[in-house]
């Protein structure tokens, strides 16, 4: 699972537009490779969970269409 550098500056452009007051200081904070890298692979993460939330709820599903009842 990867987060590529468009999705990544999609996610930092909205926390920016979310900031209001702090945003000079998210900006300079983003602007560290440590920092952007920190966040990818917070988002990266995210994408394994919501993977494995959808497949345990397929089959979840598919275990509800086969029982008996």
């Amino acid at each position: 699972v990867e987060v590529d550098d468009d999705e990544l500056a999609e996610r930092i452009g909205l926390i920016l537009r979310q900031s209001g007051r702090g945003r000079d200081r998210l900006s300079d904070f983003y602007s560290h490779e440590e920092n952007r890298e920190a966040l990818r692979h917070s988002m990266r993460r995210e994408k394994v969970l919501d993977a494995l939330l959808q497949r345990a709820k397929q089959g979840s599903a598919e275990s509800a269409e086969g029982a008996p009842g």
